[in-house]
């Protein structure tokens, strides 16, 4: 399988030429491009190879940067190698890169033809933007004003206002739920979460729409009032920060069992601590959920979803993708048990009332806006479910119900998680437009 970008110099120039990264998942693979200033003239071209059968293989090349259109293709994986090259527009020709040739491109003449020097400081970037502890709640940030900011938001509640100089993304998470309201992408002018028009932002009640945090329930089968009470309390903010070697801008929230109202610990007498993090790097927007078990001597059980609204022009002419053949709970068929279709290359369309929870569900899923045209790629890990919602016009609905689609990742399934005593779950997704 062959995919094609585009990049303009002038795209370069416009992030001061430094790091532009594009991620492209196959399946459990995983192919990640970026450019890094080298020199006046070249910069690095990186493809990574990763998935659970092939460990991180990073070959490397330079190219110079001159025209005013430049194509870059990655080629599929042979064996366990990942082939680069460079996409000749004139020629119309895919044009490998030979040992010999990476071995020219990399530092000629300075001791160092094999490019091992080069492939080392390649591997290294790779492996800081491909995740794991330099992300999420697991790095430690570098606080910064570039950052973001705490500002009075609706009826002067307070609000974290996140934003990335590089990407010029900007996002809003209010502290009553950790609720993110806004992410703006795409140079931070195209709005990809939807927030209803009645909204309410008083405290006596959910913010309905963006991204609410379902916990310690998710739904009604418990109980605690419909999907736990995360999202009814204020939350505390712990710091706003840099991360990602200074590409990403991130907020952390915090929520103690001793800080949520009587009523609510009534109903769940556990003692726990939750932290979350919002994050804007290079990819897109990431939200990554973190709950501790601070009982010593006895499990605590909890399910947890990440109640995504996502903006779309009109729900009927969406296709989603990463449910075929799962199994799902029909909340609209008293909670039967069913399996869907498959449904792999046309996508699964929205055409009525549909309230599902999709067990076991896949970690990349895709939602395709045929009016739009553009494409929605969710990440997730840690929620081994993932939901498909929207009221269709039905007695309740929202008046704007037609914009938005709700695809939640979710544990919910087999009774959700179990934690032992003084042990935490982690779980994160990471939205990326296209």
């Amino acid at each position: 399988m062959r995919h094609t970008f585009i990049m303009r110099e002038r795209a370069l120039r416009e992030r001061g030429f430094r790091t532009v990264v594009l991620v492209l998942r196959i399946g459990q693979a995983r192919e990640l491009l970026f450019f890094v200033p080298a020199t006046n003239h070249y910069s690095m071209f990186v493809v990574c190879g990763l998935s659970s059968s092939c460990p991180l293989g990073v070959r490397t090349s330079r190219q110079r940067c001159c025209g005013s259109l430049r194509q870059v293709r990655a080629t599929g994986r042979s064996g366990s190698q990942w082939t680069p090259g460079l996409w000749d527009r004139k020629k119309g020709a895919y044009l490998p890169l030979s040992l010999g040739l990476r071995a020219k491109l990399n530092n000629p003449g300075q001791g160092d033809a094999s490019g091992t020097r080069f492939t080392d400081l390649a591997a290294k970037l790779a492996a800081e933007l491909t995740g794991g502890k330099a992300s999420g709640l697991s790095e430690s940030g570098v606080p910064s004003d570039e950052a973001g900011c705490l500002v009075d938001g609706r009826n002067g509640l307070p609000c974290v206002r996140l934003k990335n100089e590089q990407t010029k993304q900007v996002a809003d998470v209010y502290l009553f739920g950790a609720c993110v309201t806004s992410w703006k992408a795409r140079q931070g002018t195209e709005e990809m979460l939807f927030l209803s028009e009645e909204a309410v932002f008083d405290r006596s009640k959910p913010i309905r729409g963006g991204i609410p945090i379902c916990f310690p329930q998710f739904g009604s089968d418990g109980a605690l009032p419909n999907h736990g009470f995360a999202r009814n309390v204020d939350w505390k903010l712990r710091s706003i920060d840099m991360v990602e070697n200074g590409t990403a801008s991130r907020c952390v929230l915090m929520l103690s069992s001793e800080e949520v109202p009587s009523h609510y610990r009534d109903l769940f007498p556990f003692k726990f601590s939750a932290e979350y993090a919002v994050t804007l790097n290079l990819r897109g927007l990431r939200c990554e959920l973190r709950i501790t078990n601070l009982e010593t001597d006895r499990p605590m059980p909890f399910t947890a979803a990440l109640h995504n609204y996502l903006r779309v022009r009109d729900v009927s002419k969406i296709r989603v993708f990463g449910y075929d053949n799962l199994e799902y709970l029909d909340k609209m068929d008293a909670n039967t048990m069913k399996r869907e279709e498959s449904v792999l290359l046309s996508g699964l369309p929205v055409e009525a009332a549909v309230d599902r929870v999709y067990k076991n569900a896949p970690d990349e899923m895709a939602l395709f806006d045929m009016v739009a045209l553009t494409v929605m790629k969710i990440d997730k890990r840690g929620f081994t479910d993932c939901t498909l919602w929207n009221p269709y016009g039905q007695q309740g609905s929202d008046p704007d119900w037609q914009k938005f689609i709700c695809i939640e990742p979710a544990v919910f399934h087999d009774k959700g998680v179990e934690l032992k005593p003084n042990e935490s779950w982690t779980g994160y997704q990471e939205l990326s437009a296209e």
